[in-house]
């Protein structure tokens, strides 16, 4: 709990951590968040969905829409991650 509060202090937001796993992974910003089953991209996109939902605390619901992905998706994604 205090690290998900000392991150969203320090400024991190999905789109930090999204612009941080593309630098990580070496993708577009269109690569990481369009969907597609390339193992590199569907790496990427678990890593920012697991960053996400369980360091950041954010809904997995939200995570999904921003991604392109249900629900349930976006949390085996997280786990993956």
């Amino acid at each position: 709990m205090e690290r998900r509060y000392r991150l969203k202090s320090e400024g991190y937001t999905f789109d930090r951590i999204a612009e941080r796993v593309r630098n990580i992974f070496k993708l577009s910003d269109e690569d990481l968040l369009n969907p597609g089953k390339h193992p590199n991209r569907v790496k990427a996109r678990s890593v920012l969905t697991h960053w996400a939902v369980t360091e950041l605390g954010l809904p997995a619901t939200e995570v999904g829409l921003k991604l392109g992905l249900g629900q349930s998706a976006a949390s085996r994604a997280a786990q993956r991650g």
